[in-house]
Parts: structure tokens; sequence; C-alpha cells
């Protein structure tokens, strides 16, 4: 880094008077520049690699090119290096610092993004279905559904509040079995935002109709160390790393493997607990173990590759280059039809379909009557039941 240290120097002397200027050792001046350097550095690389998910990059660039600029002004004003008669002088204004150094200090932390949590969810406990004298319990458990979803680091990742995941949470009381223990169905759907443009895409639709679990008046959920104790927890966790899996996956090849290692872990630990519902291999094709399974199966990577290429070079890409993107689309879909001659594959298609059938056939709509009869009978070959929503494509 250059700089123009007679100018520097020059004004410092001018303005404080050449007194207030302390000369010391350079040993110990070295030590000082370079641990500013070190820290200086150290912060816009941290910064940078908390970049995970870039929503907005515009906006995220901005950010760390200002952090680096105020770096680069905090080790510029302390540190001046002054080129005199071919000797190096090191000199700093000890006074000076003093009385600024928390000043800037303070500027340079409120400069840097703080972290949030990485889901953004909506909760909602609807309780219509039951008569019962104290409805102030399905109140807390909202409040305390909504608190454990926000409100958890899920990750070592940093998001920004811009670039939470927008999700939703419907759990539906069907029954109260006794005074603290439901069954119930849940609701689960994520959203993604499409680079350069308003269009929200979803990325998870799913409903859950195998929810048991007991809960206490104003009881607070929480997970750790991936400890749980609690079949409600466990769902609900299951679901977020689910949704962080597929989220990552839209953004970078394989990105959100270790989301689906976590929710396996999970379903590991719920599966030892035989009272737990909704967590068996082998006899519900739909359960939650059976969905990880198949994502964590090696033969289904070609899907997860498909929704990466779906998302970030097909959708990512309509707002600059609509053509280009729907061609990209449409190219992607034929891996559909060898995923689904893999075994346990018909639970990914299903949930796949769930959210983006009615998508592929409003891109597809655009595409010409070749390609569209092409889509349509991939489609109706791959996904039989749902004929009806693939009827645009006929006309």
């Amino acid at each position: 880094m250059k700089f123009s240290s007679p100018l520097i120097f020059g004004f410092l002397r001018l303005f404080y008077g050449e007194k207030t200027a302390s000369w010391v050792k350079v040993s110990k001046l070295v030590l000082i520049f370079n641990f500013a350097k070190y820290v200086g550095l150290n912060i816009v690389k941290i910064s940078d690699s908390f970049i995970f998910r870039k929503n907005n990059p515009t906006k995220t660039q901005s950010s760390l090119r200002n952090l680096c600029v105020l770096c680069a002004f905090v080790e510029k004003y302390f540190y001046i290096i002054i080129r005199k008669t071919s000797k190096i002088r090191y000199i700093i204004n000890y006074s000076f610092m003093r009385k600024y150094f928390y000043i800037l200090l303070l500027l340079l932390l409120f400069c840097i993004r703080l972290p949030a949590q990485e889901l953004n969810a909506s909760v909602t406990v609807n309780s219509d279905r039951i008569q019962s004298s104290n409805k102030n319990i399905y109140t807390t458990l909202q409040r305390s559904l909504t608190q454990f979803i926000n409100g958890t680091k899920w990750s070592n990742a940093t998001f920004a509040n811009n670039e939470r995941i927008d999700c939703t949470f419907s759990l539906t009381i069907m029954e109260q079995t006794n005074e603290n223990s439901f069954r119930a169905e849940l609701f689960i759907q994520a959203r993604r935002p499409v680079f350069n443009s308003s269009y929200i895409t979803t990325i998870l639709n799913h409903r859950d109709t195998k929810v048991e679990f007991d809960y206490i008046e104003n009881a607070q959920l929480e997970i750790v160390q991936m400890s749980i104790d609690n079949n409600l927890v466990a769902i609900i966790a299951f679901y977020c790393n689910l949704i962080l899996a597929l989220d990552f996956d839209s953004f970078s090849p394989f990105g959100g493997s270790i989301f689906y290692r976590q929710a396996l872990t999970i379903a590991m630990q719920a599966q030892s607990n035989s009272s737990w519902t909704g967590w068996s291999a082998f006899d519900d094709r739909r359960s939650r173990t059976s969905i990880i399974n198949a994502f964590s199966d090696e033969a289904i990577k070609p899907l997860r590759d498909l929704w990466y290429n779906y998302h970030r070079r097909s959708l990512d890409e309509m707002a600059a280059n609509p053509d280009r993107g729907r061609t990209t689309i449409l190219n992607a879909l034929p891996a559909l039809k060898d995923i689904s001659n893999v075994r346990n594959s018909e639970v990914i298609l299903q949930m796949f379909a769930d959210c983006k059938i009615d998508e592929i056939v409003s891109i597809a709509s655009k595409a010409n009557a070749e390609e569209k009869k092409s889509v349509y009978d991939l489609l109706r070959s791959v996904f039989p039941t749902s004929a009806s929503q693939l009827e645009p494509l006929k006309k």
C-alpha cells in the first residue's frame, strides 16, 4: 500500500506542532504496524469468508469495499512511513492516538455487519379443531416455536438480515390426546429470491401428517449440541436443516451437504425413540428418515446438480437473458427421467414436483411447440399424477 507520507507528515506537523510527534524505537513500531496490518487484513478475510449466500451481491460487495477502505484509513492515519535521505523513520503521534483510537475502533466495528440467524420464519399454530378451555397453551406454543426457529444458530455461516431465508411453518392441531400431548399436521414452505428480479421461487412445499409431540405450557424449545429429547424439537430441527440444505444447494454445487448430514443425524437419534412417530424408514416411504436417506444417496446427486443448475444458472440468469435461462432449464430436465429409475427416488421427485411443476409449466409455456411437447412428454412420464397441471403445455 502506497502512502503520500511527506504530505501527511507535513499536515500533522503544521496542525499539531513538531513537539507533539513522539519518536520511538523502530523495533516497537514495526511490531505495532504489522499487528495493525494483520488485524485489518484478517477482518477483511473473515468478512469475505462469511459471504456464502449472495442474494444481494451488489450490497454485499459494497459493504466489504467500505470495510476495506476504513481498514486502510486506520492503518494509513496512525502508521506513517517517511523516506528521507535514504533512511526510513517511523513516526506515531501517541497523544492523537490515545484521544481518537476508541472513536475509530467503534466506527470500524459499526461498519462490520452483525451476524443474523439463518431463518426468517413465519409460524402459526391453528387449534380451531380443538374444543379446549385452555387456548393459551397454543399461543405459548406458537411463541416458543417462533423463538426456537428464528433464534437458533443453525450453522457457522453468517447471514445479513436481508439474506435470511423466508419460510413458513404452519402447525394444525388435529387432536389433544391428553393434557400435554398432541397430534398435528405440519406444513412447511421455504422460498428463495431470484437474482435481479422481484420474483420469489419456492424451494420446499411439504406437508407432514405424522406429527405427535408433548408440550408443557410456557416450555422453551431448544437444541444443545444436537442433543434432542423432544419429538417436536427433532421435527422442527430436521426441517430447518432441510431448508438450509435446499437453499445452499441452489447457490453452489452440493453446498448443502453439511445440512443433509445434520438432518440425517437428527433422524438417526429420533429413530432410537420408538414412541416418536414419523421417523420409520420402513413403514412409510414419505417419512422424514426416508426423505433424508434419499437425499443422502449418491445416486440422487444428479438431482442436486439439476437443482443448482435450475436455480443459479437458469432462474438467476432469466432477468438478464430470459431465452438463455429458459433453454438451460429445459435442457436440464431430462435428468429427471434418469433419476426416476433410482431406487427410493419417489419421495424426492414428489417433493420436487410439489414446488416446481407449476413453475416449469409457466416457463416452458413460452417455448416453441416442439419444446413444449418434449417437456410435456417428459414430465408426464416422470410425474403421472400431475397430468392436470401439465395441460397448459398441450395448447
